[in-house]
C-alpha cells in the first residue's frame, strides 16, 4: 500500500511548504524471497499454438506480411490523406525548389555531372515515396554521401588512368580521356549505389537496424565534422578554375593544397568573384532573412534557386564563358537514360565493396536519427527495419539510372518538417519537378558557372563547421568523447575518410572496453539511514548506521574472471577474512593453525546486493560458493538480493543452491536486513 496525499491540492501545499519539507512515503508488502516472488506472480509461459503459426502462413497472411514492404498501399486508404494531400504536394514543391541547386551542385561534388545528380534526386525520390514510412525525409542527393562517393570514384579513376595503355603525349585534360574516364566514374558510382543498396535492403529484411546504436554520437560528429572540411576544400579549385587533378589516397588533403596553391596563379579571377559574391549573397539572405524571421514565415526564401537562376541568365547574356573565360556547367542531357545494370564484375565488386558497407552506415545512421527526430517532433512512429530497407531498394533502382549513393538532406528533411507534412506524397510533386527539369528545362542550365555552385556547397558547410562549438561541452561531460570526436577529425584530415572511418570505430570500441575494464570494479559497504528503510553508499555519506550483526556489500560490475579476485579481495577488506592462518602454541610445539577472526563473532549475516551481476560465469560462481563455505565455517550467512534472472539460471543449473538454498535469495535489501534480524532475534520469553 502507499499513502500519498488524497488530492492535487495536497500535493500543492506541500510543494509550497519549500524545500525542507517532502512527502512522506509508506510502503507496506509482505517479506519476499526469490521464490516467493515467484510464486505470488508467476511468469506466464505461452505454449506453441500450431493452429495460430498454420493460420499465419496463409496466402492472405502472407501477402500481408509482404505489403507490409510497401507501405504506401496502406497510407493512401487511411482516412486523413484526402484532408492533407494539397499540403503535401505544395510543400514537395517548395522542397523541390531546394532540390534543383543542390542535385547539380552535388552532382559536380560526387565527381560526376550535373545531370547525374539530377538523376539521384528524381529517381530516390520516386522509389522513397513507396517504400519510405517517414513523411519528412527528402531522399536524394547529400553533401557527405556525395563526398564520400567523390572519393571512391576518384581513386578509382587514378588507377584506371594509370592502366590505360596511351601514348605519352595525350594528356589527361584531352576531351576525349575526360570523356572516357567521367564514363567509368559513372560505372563506378552506378556498382557503389547498387552494393549499398543490398546491403541496406539485408538490414533491414533481417532486422538489424538496431547496429546503428553501436556508432556514438561523437564519433559521427568528429567525422562529420571533417567532411565538411573536405567537401569545402574540394570546391576551391573550382572556385578558382584551378585543374588540380586526380589526388587520392593518405594524406591526399595536405597534396590538394599543395598542387593547389603551386598553381595559385592559374587561377580565374572572373570565377573567383562570382564564387565570393555568391557565397555573401547566400550568407546575408539566410542569416538575415530566413533564420532571423524563421518563426514568421512559413517557407524560406529559395536563395539558392534565385541565385541560380540569375547566374544563370546573366552568364549567358553576358558571354561569360567567352569573354571572361569562366568555367560553366556546359551541355546538360536532357531525358531519362534508360535502365542498365551496373558492373558486377568480380573485381568492380571487391574494388567498392568496403566502401559500400562505410557508405551504408552513414546514409542510415544519418537518415534514421532525421527520421526518428521529426517522429519525436510530430508524434508519428518509424520503423526502424522498414526504414532500412526502403534505402535499400532506393539505392538499388536508383544504381540502374546511373545515380550515385542517394540519403536524405538536412535542409530538405527540415522544411517538410516546418510545413508539418503527414504522409511520404510530398515527394511526388518534387520528383515532378526534377522530371521537368530533365525532358526539357536541364539544357537551359547549360550557361550556369561552376564557381556559383562551388560557393552554395561551401556555403552549405556553415552549420557542420559549427560542430567544433560542442568540444567544450564534452570535455565537460566526457573526456573520452572528447577524445574519440578530436581524434576521428584529426586522422580523417591528417589520412583519409576511409581510414578516419575505421580509426573512429575502434577508438570508440576501445573507449568503451576501457570503460568496461574490471579493473574499474568497486565492492563496497551499504549502510541504512538512521531514520528510514534507505540503503546508500557508507563511505562517501554521513547520517547512515550500520545494521547491527549485517554487513551490507554491493559490486558495482559483472561477476566473472576477470572480476572475481577484486570481488573477494573486496569483500574481504570491507568486512573480514573467513580464513586467517596464524602460529600457535601446542604440545607438539608451534604450528601453523586456522584460527576464526574475531569479527564472526559480531557479524552474523552477509546481505551481497547482485543488482549490477547481470552476468556470472563459472569463474564467479566458484567463488561465491567458496565465500558462502568458508563464511558459514566462520558462523556467518550470506544472503543474496536482487539476483538479475540471468544469474539465477546460472546459479541453478550450475548446482550453487546446493550450497545456499533459495530461501536465502530475496527481493530486495530490506527483505534480505528484515530476515536477518528475525533470524538472529531470541525467542519470546514464556510467562
Amino acid at each position: 500500500m502507499v499513502n500519498l496525499p488524497d488530492t492535487i491540492d495536497d500535493h500543492a501545499k506541500n510543494d509550497n511548504k519549500g524545500a525542507k519539507e517532502t512527502t512522506m512515503l509508506r510502503l507496506t508488502r509482505k517479506l519476499y524471497t526469490h521464490e516467493s516472488v515467484e510464486a505470488a506472480y508467476k511468469r506466464e509461459d505461452k505454449p506453441v499454438d500450431w493452429k495460430d503459426i498454420l493460420k499465419g502462413c496463409s496466402c492472405s497472411r502472407i501477402c500481408s506480411f509482404l505489403l507490409k514492404f510497401i507501405p504506401i498501399i496502406a497510407e493512401v486508404q487511411k482516412p486523413y490523406i484526402k484532408d492533407c494531400v494539397v499540403n503535401d504536394l505544395i510543400a514537395g514543391l517548395s522542397v523541390a525548389f531546394m532540390h534543383l541547386p543542390q542535385a547539380l551542385g552535388f552532382g559536380v561534388l560526387a565527381s560526376l555531372q550535373p545531370v547525374n545528380g539530377l538523376y539521384t534526386t528524381f529517381f530516390p525520390l520516386i522509389c522513397y515515396v513507396i517504400f519510405g514510412t517517414s513523411p519528412h525525409i527528402s531522399f536524394g542527393t547529400t553533401a557527405i554521401v556525395s563526398m564520400m562517393t567523390s572519393s571512391v570514384v576518384e581513386r578509382e579513376e587514378a588507377v584506371y588512368w594509370s592502366t590505360l595503355n596511351i601514348s605519352s603525349n595525350i594528356s589527361i585534360n584531352d576531351p576525349a580521356i575526360q570523356d572516357q574516364l567521367m564514363a567509368y566514374k559513372v560505372e563506378v558510382s552506378m556498382t557503389l549505389c547498387f552494393v549499398v543498396g543490398i546491403i541496406l535492403t539485408v538490414v533491414g529484411i533481417l532486422r538489424l537496424g538496431f547496429v546503428s546504436t553501436y556508432l556514438s554520437e561523437s564519433f559521427i560528429g568528429g567525422f562529420t565534422f571533417a567532411c565538411a572540411i573536405y567537401i569545402a576544400t574540394s570546391q576551391l579549385s573550382k572556385a578558382l578554375n584551378i585543374s588540380v587533378g586526380i589526388v587520392s589516397g593518405p594524406g591526399r588533403l595536405l597534396r590538394y593544397y599543395i598542387i593547389l596553391f603551386s598553381k595559385i596563379h592559374e587561377g580565374n579571377w572572373a570565377d573567383f568573384l562570382i564564387a565570393v559574391f555568391t557565397g555573401v549573397i547566400i550568407l546575408a539572405v539566410n542569416i538575415g532573412v530566413n533564420e532571423r524571421f524563421r518563426d514568421r514565415m512559413k517557407i524560406p526564401v529559395p536563395i539558392d534557386l534565385i541565385v541560380v537562376v540569375l547566374a544563370t541568365l546573366i552568364s549567358k547574356l553576358g558571354s561569360f564563358e567567352y569573354n571572361l573565360g569562366v568555367d560553366i556547367v556546359g551541355d546538360v542531357k536532357s531525358g531519362v537514360p534508360a535502365p542498365q545494370l551496373p558492373d558486377l564484375s568480380g573485381y568492380m565488386f571487391t574494388r567498392v565493396v568496403a566502401d559500400s558497407f562505410l557508405i551504408a552506415v552513414v546514409i542510415f545512421t544519418a537518415t534514421i536519427s532525421m527520421a526518428k527526430l521529426c517522429a519525436q517532433i510530430h508524434g508519428n512512429t518509424i520503423d526502424d527495419n522498414q526504414e532500412a530497407f526502403a534505402y535499400g531498394v532506393t539505392n538499388i533502382v536508383a544504381s540502374l539510372f546511373m545515380c550515385f549513393p542517394a540519403s536524405q538532406a538536412h535542409p530538405r528533411t527540415m522544411m517538410l518538417s516546418t510545413l508539418k507534412v503527414k504522409s511520404t506524397l510530398s515527394g511526388v510533386s518534387s520528383a515532378l519537378f526534377v522530371l521537368v527539369l530533365l525532358l526539357g528545362a536541364g539544357p537551359l542550365f547549360s550557361h550556369l558557372p561552376i564557381a556559383v555552385l562551388a560557393a552554395m556547397i561551401i556555403v552549405a558547410m556553415k552549420d557542420l563547421f559549427a560542430l567544433i562549438r560542442v568540444l567544450p561541452y564534452y570535455w565537460r561531460v566526457s573526456k573520452s568523447d572528447f577524445l574519440i570526436w578530436v581524434l576521428t577529425a584529426c586522422v580523417s584530415l591528417a589520412t583519409d575518410l576511409e581510414i578516419g572511418i575505421y580509426f573512429g570505430v575502434s577508438f570508440s570500441i576501445l573507449t568503451v572496453m576501457f570503460h568496461s575494464c574490471p579493473q574499474w570494479a568497486k565492492g563496497y559497504l551499504l549502510a541504512r539511514a538512521k531514520d528510514e528503510d534507505l540503503y546508500l553508499d557508507k563511505s562517501s555519506r554521513v547520517g547512515l548506521e550500520d545494521v547491527h550483526g549485517v554487513k551490507i556489500f554491493t559490486f558495482d560490475s559483472k561477476l566473472y574472471f576477470a572480476t572475481a579476485e577484486i570481488f573477494r579481495k573486496d569483500l574481504y577488506e570491507q568486512v573480514y577474512t573467513p580464513v586467517k592462518l596464524e602460529i600457535v602454541e601446542s604440545e607438539k610445539g608451534q604450528e601453523l593453525a586456522i584460527l576464526p577472526p574475531i569479527q564472526g563473532k559480531t557479524i552474523h549475516h552477509i546481505i551481497i546486493d547482485c543488482s549490477h551481476i547481470t552476468y556470472i560465469d563459472i569463474t564467479g560462481i566458484n567463488i561465491l560458493r567458496q565465500l558462502v563455505v568458508d563464511y558459514r565455517h566462520m558462523g556467518t550467512e550470506i544472503f543474496l538480493t536482487k539476483v538479475p534472472p540471468f544469474t539465477v539460471t546460472a546459479l541453478a543449473n550450475s548446482n550453487f543452491f546446493d550450497v545456499l538454498p533459495m530461501d536465502s535469495i530475496f527481493f530486495d535489501v530490506n527483505d534480505a536486513v528484515q530476515h536477518a534480524r528475525v533470524y538472529t532475534q531470541p525467542p519470546p520469553a514464556t510467562p
